[in-house]
């Protein structure tokens, strides 16, 4: 199984290619006919070679190659999951086997559309895990179903790693131990041969310091919730040094040293789960009270445009729609068509992928559970 990180997830966002090939699919798992799944698969790279508004059809044919060549792949069929997206575009090629039942959907336009991404991107948001301990710390990043040991570079594997940066020589000097030797007998000191508390403190502190040091450039390239696993004095010390701002107050208070990754993936998700839960639902009541209030739209007419210009907070979107049209060269204007046109685009997917480039969060909701029944709802910054 496959999982999409959120700098993954930008980079799709950014591409601005002509063509950009968007193909999603439901997948046969093992157990059900799995015969079916190349031949649907040969079928939508038909369609996607039929889309040709502009002329586009030789392109478009040299970049469905790589996935052509996907149809005689017998591994590639023989490891699926529940739902297939492939996007490819000049220098591009990427496919994701996800935990989402797909509706079938095929899209040739100047951008990727990552729409259907968003159930699995709600159910699967990305989490980080940082397992703390004096020996072997692990740095995870983690979603409901994925989990993967990042292993950065620079990690420390344990305390006694890094005991010959600290001046030891002084320290046990002052206590009144040996001169020579600084580095083996700071270590063995903190062992329990004369280690005060205070000295602990500090050699802890600077173990964590350099765990900081090495993650936090991971997590900066985002805003994923950070979740602790140890034990005291461990996750206590840790806060203390740490500059990331979205570092959970509740951690997981087991020692990670009898913990597998798959067990610090479960022991995270129950701290995370309600987190992710309690964003939707707190968006909706922010919808429902400012309804009325001109803060708030279901029109994609007036959506569009704002998720566009940054205007967004926060975006409904239902699961499953389409809503095609076309788009004013300003961008400040929009058309729909009942059905799609020649030269049409997913107007309901652009507007969450522009909602999600500036920042706005963005909400998969059935059909039946949408406000009014829209195909999108909105809360405005402004």
């Amino acid at each position: 199984m496959d999982m999409i990180s959120r700098e993954e997830l930008r980079n799709l966002l950014e591409v601005r290619n002509d063509p950009c090939i968007s193909l999603y699919m439901p997948v046969a798992a093992r157990g059900q006919d799995t015969r079916q799944n190349p031949i649907r698969f040969k079928n939508l790279l038909n369609m996607a070679e039929k889309k040709n508004p502009d002329g586009r059809g030789r392109r478009v044919r040299e970049l469905l190659e790589p996935a052509r060549r996907l149809l005689d792949d017998t591994p590639f069929w023989q490891h699926q999951n529940e739902g297939l997206a492939v996007f490819s575009s000049p220098g591009l090629f990427l496919t994701y086997r996800l935990p989402v039942r797909f509706p079938e959907l095929v899209l040739v336009q100047e951008r990727f559309d990552v729409k259907p991404l968003l159930p699995y991107l709600s159910m699967d948001r990305v989490f980080h895990v940082l397992a703390l301990s004096r020996k072997n710390p692990r740095f995870l990043e983690c979603s409901r179903h994925n989990c993967r040991n990042l292993a950065p570079k620079g990690m420390p594997t344990g305390l006694e790693e890094i005991g010959e940066e600290y001046e030891f020589q002084r320290r046990t000097t002052v206590h009144g131990g040996p001169q020579g030797g600084g580095g083996d007998r700071g270590a063995a000191a903190y062992h329990g041969q004369g280690f005060g508390k205070e000295d602990e403190k500090i050699f802890l502190s600077g173990y964590l310091r350099r765990i900081q040091r090495v993650v936090e450039p991971v997590l900066a390239r985002g805003n994923t919730p950070l979740i602790l696993v140890g034990l005291d004095p461990l996750p206590s010390l840790y806060r203390e040094v740490n500059s990331y701002p979205h570092l959970l107050d509740e951690a997981v208070c087991r020692s990670p040293r009898e913990m597998g990754d798959d067990e610090l993936h479960q022991a995270a998700w129950t701290v995370a789960e309600p987190l992710f839960s309690r964003a939707r639902t707190e968006m909706e009541n922010r919808y429902a009270s400012l309804a009325g209030t001109g803060n708030t739209s279901r029109d994609l007419a007036e959506i569009f445009p704002a998720a566009r210009w940054g205007r967004v907070e926060s975006l409904l979107v239902a699961v499953g729609r389409v809503v095609w049209g076309r788009v004013s060269p300003d961008g400040a204007a929009v058309e729909i068509h009942e059905t799609e046109q020649p030269g049409d685009t997913d107007l309901l997917g652009m507007a969450a992928v522009y909602a999600l480039e500036k920042g706005a969060q963005v909400f998969p909701v059935p059909p039946d559970k949408m406000p009014g029944g829209a195909d999108a709802a909105a809360v405005f910054r402004y």
